[in-house]
């Protein structure tokens, strides 16, 4: 439970540092929800749901677009949302090597990697480094 809220944590505050660029993905996504409104004459909650839906990479089509420029605005938003989606994923991806660099380092050895009951043998500990390989 610890390395949980360690790992909550940790993200949190890698978070806490990229809410610029979440908050301008996120505006992004707002303002093709308006324009979806506009050229698909959509009311503001159902374009609002389609560029979330769209965004988040679901699709669920139960909302689809009708007119050539709805659809480019469709596309930019999925874009959007991939970029949203890999920044949430290297966000996480770091946190994970900073806890497991901290893990490692405070032992002085090397650490098994275990996540949930799936376990990896033992990585260097400068595997970070230009050199790589044993210390």
């Amino acid at each position: 439970m610890l390395l949980v809220s360690g790992f909550a944590k940790r993200f949190l505050h890698v978070i806490w540092h990229l809410r610029s660029i979440i908050f301008a993905l996120f505006a992004l996504v707002v303002i093709g929800a308006v324009a979806i409104a506009y050229v698909e004459k959509l009311s503001f909650g159902d374009a609002l749901y389609f560029s979330f839906v769209t965004g988040l990479t679901i699709g669920y089509g139960d909302i689809a677009m009708k007119i050539i420029p709805g659809r480019y605005v469709a596309l930019l938003i999925g874009f959007i949302g991939g970029l949203f989606t890999g920044l949430v994923i290297a966000a996480a991806v770091e946190v994970v090597r900073k806890i497991y660099h901290n893990k490692c380092g405070r032992l002085g050895k090397e650490v098994p990697i275990t996540i949930f009951w799936l376990r990896w043998p033992s990585l260097p500990r400068n595997i970070g480094s230009r050199e790589g390989g044993e210390t």
